[in-house]
């Protein structure tokens, strides 16, 4: 495919709620897993529609390449009262047909020949059947990079000349962030495993593979793509909670991001043996032990995470210890958590001297002065 606009995530909503706004339609190129129908559960709430008095849009959402052409353009069912017949496409799509929504079709390239004359007739026509889309509903598509969906169609340049098309590019920093803000409810155990996995995600970029491998590609094996991560946290943090060995969390962790990330993870995990603990660094942040080795102290990037959740203020006292590199990228980490109560720590007046002390590393170093 040709070179087209490349948006990280925060521009590519801006990028769409535009386009939605004023009923043009766009799609969204890129690879599996990084976030492209999330982003598109983001943006229906934020839209406003003229002529629609509530703002924001139900989202309905279907899977292209699961469907033939009657799940589009609709099954023929005979109306006794006028006498001819109707069509009823898939109830995703009817939706869309009866009351305003924003219409999503992912996988819009992965279709048999047989879907593609009725889909791209709903994206571009927005008629399914011959049934037209309510007239406040919103249309949009996704698809993957062709390398990465085997047997996937090339979109032709009549069609794609209809279509706004923009490569979704989430950046490292949009992805940790996300992850120590939505997934886990606050103060459960995923949010924790969450914040932790953000804040060695800064200094390990090695755990996230934003486009999948050739060889997962060729042989049907899964990556550590944002979506992978996602949903491996989730069974992995509840293998901890259920009492499961070790060997057994990190296979669940494997089987969801594959060996290299989830190795890559348990490895930094498992130089905490090196560490002083949680209920050490919360009592006495200033005399916990700290370790000369960098390597193990890059461990104490997530573990500080952990700190910050219970106190914030013990959390940057230790920080403040750690080597100036180290220190400076965990504070990307516990900037994504509250505040303690500055009343219920008794490490508050040392914390916030420390806090405003990486505060100025943290703007020497991208003065390229650290």
């Amino acid at each position: 495919m040709p070179a087209i606009p490349t948006l990280n995530f925060a521009d590519a909503i801006q990028f769409v709620i535009n386009c939605l706004e004023v009923d043009v339609t766009p799609c969204l190129v890129g690879p599996p897993g990084i976030g492209k129908t999330a982003l598109v559960r983001m943006v229906g709430p934020q839209l406003e529609i003229p002529g629609l008095k509530s703002a924001g849009l139900p989202v309905a959402d279907f899977i292209a390449s699961n469907c033939d052409s009657v799940d589009i353009a609709g099954l023929l069912f005979p109306n006794p009262k006028t006498g001819g017949v109707d069509r009823f496409p898939i109830e995703e799509i009817k939706r869309a047909i009866d009351a305003p929504h924003l219409l999503f079709c992912d996988e819009l390239t992965a279709v048999p020949p047989s879907v593609r004359g009725p889909l791209l007739r709903l994206l571009l026509e927005r008629v399914a059947g011959s049934l037209p889309l309510h007239k406040h509903s919103r249309i949009m598509a996704a698809m993957n990079d062709p390398e990465h969906a085997p047997n996937a169609m090339e979109l032709d340049a009549a069609n794609a000349n209809r279509l706004l098309l923009v490569e979704l590019a989430p950046s490292i920093d949009e992805v940790g962030k996300w992850f120590a803000a939505s997934v886990g409810d606050e103060g459960s155990a995923l949010r924790e495993e969450a914040r932790d996995w953000a804040a060695t995600l800064n200094v390990e970029s090695r755990l996230l593979e934003m486009s999948p491998p050739a060889v997962c590609v060729q042989e049907g094996r899964t990556w550590g793509s944002p979506r992978a991560w996602e949903r491996g946290l989730r069974a992995y943090v509840r293998a901890g909670e259920r009492g499961c060995s070790t060997h057994v969390q990190h296979a669940t962790l494997e089987a969801a991001v594959g060996a290299g990330p989830a190795t890559t993870y348990r490895a930094v995990k498992d130089l905490r043996v090196h560490l002083p603990s949680v209920d050490q660094i919360e009592a006495d942040p200033l005399k916990a032990k700290l370790p000369d080795n960098p390597a193990h102290q890059i461990a104490a990037i997530g573990l500080l995470t952990r700190v910050a959740a219970r106190d914030s203020y013990a959390a940057w006292a230790y920080c403040d210890r750690l080597r100036d590199e180290i220190a400076v990228a965990a504070t990307r980490g516990l900037f994504t958590i509250p505040n303690t109560d500055a009343k219920k720590s008794k490490h508050a007046s040392v914390g916030n001297k420390a806090k405003i002390k990486m505060l100025s590393k943290a703007k020497r170093a991208l003065n390229g002065e650290l």
